[in-house]
């Protein structure tokens, strides 16, 4: 059985797919809001204007406008549909392309090629999202740990992460974008984040954080709280110089410091540093905070004695 749109809102996309050819634009297409909807917008100039709005249909996508994101999807129709006597499908049978994502199956008509050129906007709106992909998708697994991806329905914490990293991480003007390291965020929660966290490197290879707990025993055993002396303390490094990514889980909110020996041909590296707390069971975690950059100490050779 299929569940699509209604005659109403069929009207209203076909309307406006008229509308798009007048004006020379493009359709983008269905986009969930929430747990029970969706949109279908039109990009104009890098903007989208929403036209239409029916039930979710599952899929998450990824683009730029008003704060949103979402992907360009080539395709007129979509509809999810439940299992029927036959069962799902997948693969392509003439133009229509059976498929699933996160236990939603659904269905959807083959892209139709485009010969129009690219408009600036479009090609600024690629180059964001090409750079924010090379940064984040080695870590992936961490946004969806961070962003806590099991409770975001049909939204991935990855994607969340990937939204929020277009839209106020990236500076700079086409093609010359870079990226802000301290609006980079890789967790969003309601635990109490770490007071007074700073970044030294004095030692050599040394990285050093240091920050302070103010945490409370529970007055009742089932009070909720902002945090626990044994929250975990996850840090994320980025080394810019080799661009390669470290985790460390090892200290607890109760530390308050934590000493990581890296290796000593990373010294003289720049590092950029990320931290947040997490409940103990996993369930809960604070917003990541970025604690600094930080060049690594390494370690001096001596002076060479000059020759007699």
């Amino acid at each position: 059985m299929v569940e699509g749109f209604s005659k109403r809102s069929r009207t209203v996309v076909d309307h406006g797919s008229n509308s798009c050819r007048r004006n020379g634009t493009d359709w983008h297409e269905f986009v969930p809001i929430g747990a029970n909807e969706c949109q279908k917008f039109q990009q104009r100039a890098g903007c989208a204007t929403f036209v239409s709005r029916k039930r979710n249909t599952g899929m998450t996508v990824l683009s730029r406008s008003n704060e949103q994101i979402f992907l360009r999807l080539n395709f007129l129709i979509m509809a999810v549909f439940k299992k029927g006597i036959n069962g799902a499908f997948s693969g392509t049978i003439g133009n229509t392309v059976g498929s699933s994502w996160r236990h939603i199956t659904y269905m959807r008509s083959l892209p139709k090629p485009s010969r129009k050129p690219a408009t600036p906007a479009q090609l600024a709106q690629r180059a964001k999202f090409a750079l924010a992909v090379s940064f984040l998708q080695p870590m992936k697994w961490i946004l969806n740990l961070g962003f806590n991806d099991k409770q975001r329905g049909n939204n991935t914490g990855y994607n969340r992460g990937l939204q929020l990293f277009i839209t106020q991480a990236i500076i700079g003007d086409y093609p010359d974008y870079e990226i802000d390291f301290e609006k980079v965020a890789v967790s969003q929660g309601n635990m109490e984040k770490l007071v007074g966290l700073t970044l030294a490197s004095e030692t050599p290879n040394t990285l050093s954080l240091s920050w302070m707990d103010f945490s409370e025993e529970p007055i009742e055993p089932d009070e909720v709280k902002g945090s626990y002396f044994d929250d975990q303390v996850f840090v994320l490094l980025y080394n810019r110089t080799e661009q390669l990514f470290t985790t460390n889980r090892t200290a607890v909110r109760q530390d308050e410091a934590l000493q990581l020996e890296l290796p000593a041909i990373f010294a003289g590296h720049e590092f950029h540093v990320w931290a947040f707390a997490r409940h103990r069971e996993g369930t809960r975690q604070s917003i990541s905070q970025y604690a600094g950059t930080v060049v690594l100490a390494g370690t001096e050779e001596p002076a060479e004695e000059p020759e007699p």
